[in-house]
């Protein structure tokens, strides 16, 4: 009798620690899984982050090329507004054609800040366009195990 119960306690240890393996073999697959999809995560993060880099880049180098040219086209009417100043007659007529100038100026500049705010603006909606995808992977990613 001593040998048959040593025998099932032989047994039940086995069948404990062949248990035991597999759970720990399962666990660290599932493991490997979690690296394997975190890893993809992290990748396709850092690429949505640099498409979102170029984004910018790219936006930045067209507004500054805008600027370049509003910037370009105030010196030229500087310089021909003080040309007309040269060919004044009396103060009146010097004043008018400053009062003219100034007003011209303050209306180009302000329509050419509003143009730049708003080309500012569509490109960071469009530079923060892939990140918000990646944030929404990432949340649905998160909320997976929580639904299972």
């Amino acid at each position: 009798m001593a040998a048959s119960k040593s025998a099932k306690t032989g047994a039940a240890a086995e069948t404990m620690v062949a248990a035991t393996q597999e759970q720990v073999t399962k666990a660290q697959k599932a493991a490997m899984r979690g690296f394997d999809d975190l890893a993809v995560l992290n990748k396709e993060t850092f690429d949505a982050m640099m498409v979102s880099g170029t984004i910018v880049a790219k936006g930045y180098e067209k507004i500054g090329k805008e600027f370049f040219t509003y910037a370009q086209k105030a010196m030229e009417d500087n310089v021909a507004a003080t040309k007309a100043m040269f060919g004044v007659r009396d103060v009146r007529e010097a004043f008018d054609l400053q009062t003219a100038y100034t007003r011209t100026s303050v209306d180009k500049a302000l329509a050419e800040s509003a143009k730049l705010s708003e080309m500012s603006i569509a490109v960071a909606k469009e530079a923060f366009e892939p990140i918000q995808a990646r944030v929404n992977v990432a949340v649905e990613t998160a909320m997976k195990p929580m639904a299972a």
